[in-house]
C-alpha cells in the first residue's frame, strides 16, 4: 500500500510540473482494446466522478489522511558530476503525509526538477520501501528523466512536521527520455549522447 501512494504521488508531482501528458496511456505504453472487445463507446467503463475512490480528505475508505505539514520553504544543492547547482524553491505539493513519510520537489526556475519522498518512521522495511529519488530536465523542447533506486543511496534525517531534510548519493545514473514509450521489456528510452553520471544531493524543505 505505501509504495502505491509513492506512485501516485510521484504522478502528482509530475502534473504539478507541467507534465500531465506523462500519465496518458500508461506512462507511454500502448493502449489496447480487451480481448475480443472493442473502442466502441460503452465498451469501457465511466470515467464520472463518483466511479473512483476518493483521495480527499474525509472521504470514503481509501482517502488519503491529510497532511501533518505543509513545507512551503526549502533548497536543494544538486551535484552532477562535480558540478553543484542550487534548486532554491519549491514546487507543487510539498507535505508530510502520516504513515507514509514525506514528499517535496525543487527547482532552479530553469526546468529542472529535484523529486524526493522518503520515510523516517524508525521501521528500515517500511521506510525503505517510501524512499524515492529523481532528477528531471525540462527544457529546450524535451523532459529528460533519471532515477535509479537500487544504485541510490538516499539518507533521510528528519521527516516530521519541523522539517524534511537528508542527502542522495546516486552512481552511473542515465538520462531517459519521460515521453518516450519504453520497450518490450519495460526499459526506458536513453538519451543518445549523454553519458552515465554520478549525483550527489543535499535538501531541506520547512514548514
Amino acid at each position: 500500500m505505501r509504495a502505491a501512494v509513492v506512485g501516485l504521488l510521484v504522478g502528482v508531482a509530475f502534473v504539478l510540473s507541467g507534465c500531465q501528458y506523462l500519465l496518458g496511456g500508461m506512462m507511454g505504453g500502448p493502449i489496447m482494446p480487451p480481448i475480443g472487445g472493442s473502442f466502441d463507446p460503452g465498451a469501457f467503463g465511466s470515467f464520472d466522478p463518483g466511479m473512483f475512490p476518493s483521495f480527499e480528505p474525509g472521504g470514503p475508505e481509501f482517502s488519503m489522511p491529510p497532511p501533518d505539514a505543509i513545507y512551503k520553504t526549502g533548497s536543494a544543492t544538486v551535484t552532477i558530476d562535480g558540478k553543484a547547482s542550487t534548486y532554491a524553491t519549491l514546487t507543487g505539493p510539498a507535505a508530510l503525509i502520516a504513515d507514509y513519510g514525506a514528499n517535496a520537489t525543487w527547482t532552479d526556475g530553469a526546468g529542472h526538477y529535484l523529486v524526493i519522498y522518503g520515510a523516517h518512521t524508525g521501521d528500515a522495511e517500511a521506510d525503505a520501501e517510501s524512499r524515492f529519488v529523481s532528477i528531471e530536465q525540462i527544457a529546450d523542447g524535451h523532459h529528460w528523466t533519471s532515477s535509479n533506486q537500487p544504485g541510490c543511496k538516499l539518507d533521510i534525517a528528519t521527516a516530521d512536521t519541523t522539517g524534511f531534510t537528508g542527502t542522495a548519493s546516486c552512481a552511473n545514473l542515465r538520462w531517459s527520455d519521460a515521453i518516450a514509450p519504453v520497450d518490450g521489456s519495460g526499459n526506458p528510452t536513453f538519451v543518445d549522447g549523454q553519458a552515465p553520471f554520478d549525483l550527489e544531493v543535499t535538501f531541506e524543505a520547512k514548514p
